[in-house]
């Protein structure tokens, strides 16, 4: 398995390429490339949910924990009558709970080389990005874009696995282990995971099916 140095500068390349690549086939404007590539990286991160330890779960806890304290802590500001402890409480707490609630189920619920490392999963977390991004006035080519971005980076990531399955970094073959097949799968040994996992991705399909033929017709 690649290590989260490798991930990191495999992402970095596939989000600066995505970047560029959007920006030339006209979805973005230059001001978007950094974005495009931010998020094409977090995606890189992401199927290491399932990793009990280690920095790549660290760094993916810790985001999502400042996002969601950010996000929230935005919504209370804006909201009328607030007391200071809610303005200061509620987003702390958001971040808590992020970190060690929603940290703690994947913990509990995925084991690593689960389901998260899968080609359902990379549809899925691009489905999740596109209808998060839905709530925003933006153009559709835009969330199309970073929606893309973090499928890509996901990826990228399950790629680099199967690859070191077979080639060390060092370009040093050696021999196959019980690891190859296991980042590029379509379904988990947990059968009810992967049937939620198949059932999330068809209702998210249906939810933005108008947005994506859309998209597909003008390219």
């Amino acid at each position: 398995m690649a290590g989260y140095k490798a991930h990191m500068a495999f992402g970095m390349a596939t989000g600066l390429g995505w970047a560029i690549a959007a920006f030339m086939l006209s979805l973005v404007s230059v001001w978007f490339i950094p974005f495009i590539f931010i998020v094409t990286v977090v995606g890189a991160f992401l199927p290491d949910l399932d990793s009990d330890t280690g920095v790549p779960l660290k760094i993916l806890l810790t985001v999502f924990s400042i996002i969601g304290a950010i996000v929230i802590g935005w919504i209370v500001i804006n909201q009328e009558g607030r007391s200071l402890l809610e303005l200061s409480g509620v987003p702390i707490f958001t971040g808590l709970f992020i970190y060690y609630g929603i940290g703690g189920i994947c913990k509990k619920l995925t084991h690593h080389r689960g389901i998260f490392h899968s080609i359902p999963a990379v549809i899925l977390v691009t489905l999740i990005s596109l209808t998060i991004l839905n709530q925003f006035e933006l153009d559709t080519n835009i969330k199309i874009a970073l929606s893309l971005g973090v499928g890509l980076g996901y990826l990228c990531h399950l790629i680099l696995d199967e690859l070191n399955s077979v080639v060390n970094l060092g370009g040093i073959p050696f021999i196959p282990n019980k690891s190859i097949g296991t980042a590029l799968k379509l379904y988990s040994k947990n059968w009810k995971i992967s049937l939620v996992v198949y059932a999330a991705v068809g209702w998210l399909l249906f939810q933005n099916w108008e947005n994506i033929m859309n998209f597909i017709k003008e390219y």
